[in-house]
Formats: structure tokens, sequence, C-alpha cells
């Protein structure tokens, strides 16, 4: 689909269809708001500048269709928040204003119109965010009050309307992005919770009504942050019932824009934040809505983790899509690394047209970074979406000793973190509203034992620690680093330098060097063993009681005696392993009251 007249980008402008032609009206652009008023051709794919939109120039507005019309108003102008509301006529070209609503003025509301009424509502105003609800009916140019949407106020959510009644949900309101989702029907003036969205909740995205169902497409996701793919949702009113379709190319967009002509879609324009400030997307993109092919399992992606740890069990999971009007009920699909299928699976179950569906293929066990291909076999007449390619990364190696380097935002009591093993359980942590703003921290993390842990990064807000105050304040960042046993910094396990938002971010780590014992002589304490491949030497820590005999022993798994050595004063001890084979060694602490416990460690590779 072609670009904007000129190469200009745009977001929240408000897209629609009428008689073939698409449209475009006014929205933020690279200069500021915009009041610039744009048409569609799709047989020629090219668009032509129409007269100036006559209202405020605007951003943050909304619009719907009507029986061959479409309504347009609110948002934020130089001027302030508006509650107008304009009507145009595409016979004629001109735009007519219409009677302004009594409520407040507002940026982000909802608008939905259906049976010869508009229904305006949400949205921020000057006191924040609201959950009013008004009806503005069509024939006699006159609003009026109707019963407030009966969850949280809120701001940019997603609406259509259908079979008469207004659907609304999702939306975003202080640090809590929605997924929840809720009709009104404005003859017996009832609101009615729906089916929610069973994905996370979202923000900022672009809807349409067709063919007699809702459709949520792109937008951000619960962190207010780009999601990896541009998702696509369908929503039947009849099953009250969400269905995932073909996410758009690249990731998802915030405040783009959209309309159907002829059973095509077509997105425009938008922003992202990928890379830590606002970017207009130029490009444009078509997707017809009705498949020409009748039988068309295909690939379109996998849900796995780029990072894990090696030797760990990961579940290989595919997302399978039926790209054909035929229900698809069975599929068989493989996993391939190297030529050789490691995995496979029989799927059956029932997948309406362009339906996803995940399906877990098995476990699978990395031990080195992986190439691996997803495949479906099942006969059909396009192989071309048969396979998706896909890469595991191994989890940085570090010790049990860790040391977060942290520098938080202008807005500190946002930010948190935490260390989890696998099973959730958290070994250490920092709740928000711990933090001051734009403060140097170090904290220090001791773990328990080897395995594969979880550092988590959070901002509550949802945008990372990218925030500043009229442009003065420095953006946050946070390291953690794997210390050697003298404490000094031996691996970089994680970083993030205030770039990119995020409200969760999560850096599995491998760790492999410690055992963990216990004496009474020595008090509770943990004795860490850091290698040092470099140097062919391990490093032991321990709290040693200051004047207490230690001696340490190394044995193979056959009992040999690999290396003996006292412990020194101090709490650290190196011995040489140079002529050590690889392989798994017992370390043995003996103080005056006994041996401590035995165990297993790992040589240098």
């Amino acid at each position: 689909m072609a670009p904007l007249p000129d190469g200009h980008g745009t977001n929240h402008a408000f897209g629609f269809a009428l008689e073939g032609m698409g449209y475009l009206v006014a929205g933020e652009t690279e200069d500021g708001l915009s009041d610039a008023f744009y048409r569609y051709d799709p047989v020629s794919d090219s668009w032509t500048s129409l007269e100036d939109f006559p209202g405020d120039a605007r951003g943050y507005a909304i619009g719907d269709v009507h029986e061959g019309k479409a309504y347009f108003g609110f948002g934020s102008s130089n001027n302030g928040k508006l509650n107008d509301l304009w009507e145009y006529d595409p016979s004629t070209g001109e735009w007519s204003a219409l009677e302004p609503c009594p409520c407040s003025g507002r940026l982000h509301p909802a608008m939905v119109a259906e049976n010869g009424v508009i229904h305006v509502g949400l949205g921020g105003d000057d006191t924040g965010d609201v959950n009013d609800w008004w009806v503005y009916n069509i024939a006699t140019d006159s609003w009026s009050a109707a019963p407030d949407f009966p969850g949280t106020q809120r701001h940019h959510p997603y609406q259509f309307g259908l079979n008469g009644l207004a659907y609304v949900g999702f939306g975003h309101h202080t640090a809590t992005i929605f997924n929840t989702w809720y009709s009104y029907d404005p003859v017996t003036q009832d609101w009615q919770q729906r089916a929610s969205l069973p994905d996370q909740g979202r923000v900022a995205g672009t809807q349409f009504s067709h063919g007699g169902k809702g459709y949520a497409l792109s937008g951000d996701g619960e962190g207010h942050d780009q999601m990896p793919t541009g998702e696509f949702w369908e929503y039947n009113p009849n099953a009250d019932a969400w269905t995932q379709w073909p996410a758009h190319p690249g990731m998802s967009r915030w405040a783009p824009a959209s309309f159907v002509i002829d059973d095509v879609v077509y997105l425009v324009n938008g922003m992202n934040i990928s890379s830590g400030s606002f970017d207009f997307v130029l490009d444009n993109w078509k997707f017809s809505m009705v498949s020409d092919v009748a039988q068309d399992a295909g690939l379109s992606g996998t849900d796995m983790e780029p990072e894990v740890c090696a030797g760990d069990p990961v579940p290989v999971v595919a997302q399978l899509t039926n790209w054909g009007s035929d229900v698809l009920n069975a599929a068989f699909l493989e996993m391939i690394i190297g030529g050789e299928v490691v995995l496979s699976q029989n799927w059956a179950g029932s997948l309406s047209m362009y339906a996803t569906s995940e399906v877990t293929l098995g476990e699978y066990v990395f031990t080195e970074d992986t190439d691996f291909t997803l495949k479906v076999t099942t006969g059909d007449t396009n192989p071309s979406n048969d396979e998706v390619q896909g890469a595991v990364l191994m989890a940085p190696e570090g010790t049990t000793e860790w040391r977060i380097d942290l520098l938080t935002d202008f807005w500190g009591d946002e930010t948190g973190w935490q260390v989890r093993d696998l099973a959730g359980n958290v070994i250490a942590s920092v709740a928000a509203d711990t933090y001051g703003d734009n403060t140097a921290y170090t904290e220090y993390v001791s773990l328990p034992n080897t395995g594969c842990f979880e550092f988590v990064l959070t901002d509550t807000y949802g945008d990372g620690m990218i925030g500043t105050q009229s442009g003065n304040a420095p953006t946050g960042s946070c390291t953690v680093w794997a210390l050697d046993g003298a404490g000094n910094p031996l691996a970089e396990l994680y970083s993030y330098d205030g770039s990119s938002g995020f409200s969760e971010e999560i850096q599995p780590v491998n760790v492999e060097t410690a055992v963990g014992i216990a004496d009474a002589a020595m008090g509770p304490g943990r004795l860490s063993v850091f290698p040092n491949p470099a140097a062919q030497q391990f490093t032991l820590n321990c709290a040693v009681s200051a004047g207490l005999p230690v001696a340490v022993e190394v044995r193979d798994v056959m009992g040999r005696l690999v290396a003996s050595r006292p412990w020194p004063a101090g709490p650290v001890l190196t011995m040489d392993s140079r002529e050590w084979p690889q392989g798994t060694y017992f370390v043995t602490v003996e103080t005056p009251s006994g041996r401590l416990t035995q165990k297993v460690i790992r040589a240098p590779h």
C-alpha cells in the first residue's frame, strides 16, 4: 500500500472508508498537530490531498462511519481539549459542524455509531481519565447522558459497533492497561461485561467492524511498549469469544489508523518506540479479510524464550495458523535441527479461517546456541508458509554472587527488581516505592545453589526507565554482574541503558559455579566456587571464622584425591586447576568439628 503524499507520517489520525475510497484526517505529524485530509484510491493505490479539515488541527481524536457519512471530533488541539463533533458527506465533499457534546473536552475517547445514534465516552479530560457515557441522536442533532461505563475509567480504548450494540474496552488508566471488554445496549441502557481478550491488555491500537464481527489490530501491550508482533484479534459477538488472526508485518504500532474497502483492511502509519524514542512508521499494509484458498495450514511463528539455560528442558511451541477458508481439523508438526527431526506432534482441533493456535511439540534440552526449523507437513496447495525458522541462545553463565548497579530515572519509585528461580520462588527483591529519583544504588545478591535463575527488572508505570522532566533528568540504567571470589566483576549478566520502555525485563542466568554447605563451627555459610578459565584456577570463597583451622580437599567422582590445601587467612582460597581434566569433582572442607557436607562442582571448560 502506498505511503502518504510527501512521505508524511501520522499518529492518532482517523481512518475511514466510504463509497469505495479510504480517507485519513487530522492526527499528529512530524510538524505537529494536523488538519490535513487525504483520500485513498485502492484501484490506483494512490493518495490525493483534499481541502483541509475545517475544524481545529488535532491529535488524539476519534471517529466512526454511519449510513454513508463519517463522524469525527474530540481530541486535543493547540487551544486545549475538544468536545466538538463533525459530519463528512462524500457526495458533497463537505464537512459540517454538529452540536458539541455537553460533556467535558477530552482526548483518547471511545466513539461508536450504531442505529442512528453515536455513543461517546471515556477518555481523559482536564481532571484525568473519566468513565462517563453520552449518546448523540443524529436525526435531532442532540445529546443526552447515559449510564456511566461500569469499569475503571480509562483513555485510549478500543471500540466498535455490532448489531445495534456498542462494544468498548481495553485502554489505559495510571499503571494499568486492561484486557476487559463490555457492551452497551442503547435500548435498555444496560452495560454488560463480555469475554476479556485472552491475552495481555492493550492500548492505542486501531479497530473496526466487518461482516458481523469486530476486530482489534496492533497497539501497545501491558508495558505500554511495542509487542513483538502486530497482533490482530477477531471478536465474535454471537459466541462472545476472541480468536487470534495473523499479525501484521513488523512489531506492533502505537496509534495507527485503519479502514476496510471491499473485504480488504488497510493499516496506515502509527509509531513505534523500539529505539526508545517515538518514530513514525511510514509503511502501510493491506490484508484480505477473506481467504481465496480453501485448505492452507501454515506456521506463523514460534512462542519460545530467546534465551534459555543450558541443560534445562524447554517447551517447543509453534503457532499454527489456518490460512484457508475451510476449517482446519488436523495437522502434523515437526522440529528439525541439523536436518534431523527431533520432535513431532499430531495436532487435532478446529481452527476457523485465519485463526491461530499454539501447539506444543514437546520439550527439548538445548546445550548450545541452536538454530532450528518448525514445519507443518499437512498437505495443501500453498507450501510457502509451512516453515518458520527459530534460534535459541544460551543464557550467560554466572556465579552465585551478583552485584546490581542501578541508576533510577526521574520516577525512581516505579522501579523494582527480583531474582527468581524457575519455580517462581523469589530469592531476593526490592519492591517499587523503595528507590529515590535520579539516584545510584548498588545491591548484592547471594544465590543459594546452582541452576537457572531469572533477573527481573520492573517498572510499575510500564514505560521503563526513560522518564525525564523537561528534558533535564537523565534516563535510568541497570547492570548485573557476576562476581569472583574477591568480589570483583567476572561477567556481565544483564544490561539496560534506558533507551527502551518496558514493564518487565527478564534475563535468565545459568549458575554452575557454587556448592552450598553449612557447619556449626563456621556458622550458616556457603562455599562458592568461581572458575577463571583464562587463568585455569578455582577461587573458593567461604565465611571462615577467624583462627579456625580449615583444610580443603578436591576429589574426583572415583574418590581419588586431586588437590588439597590448608585454608589461608581470610575468606578466599585460590587453587590451580590446570592439570585437572574436565569433569565433576567434590569439594570437602574439614574443620575441627568434622567434615562438612560434600557437594558436586564442575571443572572449568
